[in-house]
């Protein structure tokens, strides 16, 4: 019988490793068909880091949603930009959890608005003082299956977050330096 229970566990784990090749095989697949919506975005800043703030961790983590509760509505997809924000959070998150330089992290969300040539963009960043990413990574962050996190990342998340991005034909920035933070920003037309 402990043989039987060995082979049981094994196939068990076999049909766990399958799933999630599986899940990835449909992350990268999976057509991102928008609807997007007049959307407050401090209201969904909100709502992505209310659930993290309820949580514990390894160090403090303050989490400053500094968007003007006044600006104007964005049209953007809330489901896909939730998700956006939720991956580029949980990467802050891991980033001040790993920095052995700080005893506190946080992270900062804010905007901005610019005019250039005639059009509008409204910059939305996410700012870190984790552990940051190296230079010679910083041109990997959005290819599949790259990831700068030892154990935890699959290398899936940027790589969606850049999808659903050039879906709202938003682009994106990344600063970053190694042990001092990141911060990305995104620019909405």
């Amino acid at each position: 019988t402990d043989l039987l229970n060995q082979k049981k566990q094994d196939i068990y784990a076999d049909f766990d490793k399958l799933e999630v090749f599986l899940n990835s095989v449909l992350d990268y697949t999976k057509p991102i068909d928008l609807s997007p919506t007049p959307t407050h975005l401090f209201s969904l800043v909100e709502q992505v880091i209310s659930h993290y703030r309820k949580k514990t961790y390894k160090k403090t983590i303050i989490f400053a949603n500094q968007i003007d509760s006044n600006q104007p509505l964005l049209h953007l997809d809330k489901y896909y930009f939730f998700e956006v924000l939720d991956n580029l959070i949980i990467n802050s998150i891991y980033a001040i959890e790993v920095n052995d330089h700080i005893q506190e992290g946080i992270i900062r969300i804010g905007s901005s608005v610019i005019q250039s040539n005639g059009t509008t963009q409204h910059i939305i960043s996410i700012e870190d003082n984790g552990c940051g990413i190296e230079n010679n990574k910083l041109k990997l962050i959005f290819k599949p299956h790259f990831t700068t996190k030892k154990t935890h990342g699959n290398g899936r998340g940027l790589y969606i977050v850049q999808r659903i991005l050039d879906k709202h034909k938003a682009t994106v920035t990344v600063d970053s330096r190694f042990n001092k933070g990141t911060i990305v920003k995104i620019y909405i037309p």
